[in-house]
């Protein structure tokens, strides 16, 4: 490819990424529908006035990739899942459990999604328990495997430093996600969580689901 032809590509991938995340702000996905008492919250860092006036000092240098579940959430070189601003020029990273962010300038363009048809029905940043528990995603197996559970879909740390894996199986629960099992008796959904087996789970309820 020539360095024209690069330029032409990179200055294509931009554009698509741009419209598709100015689509995403005038027409935010929304939460799908369950029958349970659990919340769905989306994740808006660029709500907040005083992150829009913010001058970005920090920036990647490497490439973002975005999202094929929504358009504006982007993974950068440091792993976490940021958030574009409607320009796609930077990206909010931090965490959702405290709204705390700082904003990126992106040196690099934004990789497109590849759109495959395939688009999951949710793709949640973290969940947070009834008990106050706040639960991330991971990609790695549990540091102690649970016979029968399909490996650790995450952990879950308590207002007091409590800290558990929360497990996941196949085939998946509601809303097709692996670690989501059906309502319990308080009518929220739930997860299975510290050394409960599949023959005897030990639950949690999800209060909120952040998207």
């Amino acid at each position: 490819m020539t360095i024209r032809h690069q330029a032409q590509q990179i200055r294509t991938d931009y554009l698509t990424v741009r419209d598709t995340v100015a689509d995403a702000f005038r027409a935010p996905r929304p939460a799908p529908e369950t029958e349970s008492r659990t919340a769905f919250v989306r994740v808006d860092p660029w709500n907040d006035p005083a992150l829009q006036a913010d001058d970005a000092d920090e920036q990647f240098e490497g490439w973002c990739s975005q999202s094929a579940f929504r358009a504006d959430r982007v993974e950068c070189e440091t792993g976490a899942d940021c958030f574009l601003s409607q320009d796609a020029n930077t990206a909010a990273c931090g965490d959702p459990s405290t709204n705390t962010w700082t904003p990126y300038r992106i040196l690099a363009p934004v990789q497109p999604a590849i759109d495959d048809g395939s688009e999951p029905t949710l793709s949640p940043v973290g969940l947070r328990l009834v008990n106050g528990a706040w639960c991330t995603f991971h990609s790695g197996g549990p540091d102690v495997a649970v016979e029968g559970w399909g490996g650790s879909a995450g952990e879950c740390v308590e207002p007091g430093g409590v800290a558990y894996p929360f497990w996941s199986t196949y085939p998946s629960g509601p809303l097709g996600q692996p670690y989501l099992f059906e309502l319990g008796g308080s009518g929220y959904l739930r997860i299975a969580v510290r050394e409960g087996t599949p023959d005897a789970p030990d639950y949690e309820d999800v209060a909120q689901i952040f998207y």
